[in-house]
């Protein structure tokens, strides 16, 4: 029984870890110095360390690091949505026919 639930976190854990990297490389893909939508975002990120009291040599750095950890919280969430379709459809996988079995009247 503690073995099933064990192996059962462990393969959880296990696709978190592997879909929070894979969704960090597909939400990267697309971010480079040509992206007018990531310039943009980087220049809303420093003026916000701007207002914070960020000095003026370090607000650029400051944008980067916020945009990093944005797309690393967006990759989390995804790959917690994935885990958690994962779990639907094992259960669904279990409950159907455990419910179809227990209906089965025997003659």
């Amino acid at each position: 029984m503690q073995l099933g639930g064990a192996l059962g976190t462990a393969g959880l854990v296990i696709l978190l870890d592997r879909r929070t990297a894979l969704h960090g490389q597909h939400l990267n893909a697309g971010i480079n110095a040509g992206n007018s939508l990531a310039r943009e975002q980087l220049g809303d990120y420093a003026r916000i360390a701007g207002h914070l009291g960020v000095p003026d040599t370090q607000q650029q750095a400051m944008a980067g690091y916020l945009l990093g950890r944005l797309e690393t919280v967006w990759a989390s969430i995804l790959a917690y949505q994935d885990g958690f379709w994962l779990l639907v459809g094992s259960l669904l996988v279990v409950a159907i026919p455990s419910i179809l079995l227990s209906r089965w009247q025997r003659v």
